[in-house]
């Protein structure tokens, strides 16, 4: 006997709640991908903006800042530790 003629057909109303909760899952994620975007944004737009002439040496450490941090971002004046710190204490 053949397996899905003894399966019983699925209930429309059971239908209409797994379509539902779909939907429902579906908006949560959206909303999620939208403040992640949101709070992208605002962490780009917050972030230290450097301008002007890169220092040698780390203001904070002292450490010798590398030549391709130097041109990567023009008027950095630490490395990228003290940087890391300092953010993190924001």
């Amino acid at each position: 006997m053949n397996t899905l003629s003894r399966t019983k057909a699925p209930d429309v109303g059971d239908v209409r709640a797994v379509c539902e909760q779909e939907a429902r899952m579906a908006d949560e994620i959206e909303a999620a991908q939208t403040e992640s975007a949101f709070l992208l944004a605002l962490r780009l737009k917050t972030r230290p903006q450097y301008r002007g002439q890169s220092a040698v040496c780390c203001r904070e450490c002292g450490d010798v800042l590398p030549d391709a941090r130097r041109r990567a971002l023009p008027g950095v004046q630490c490395c990228v530790a003290c940087t890391a710190s300092h953010e993190q204490t924001r």
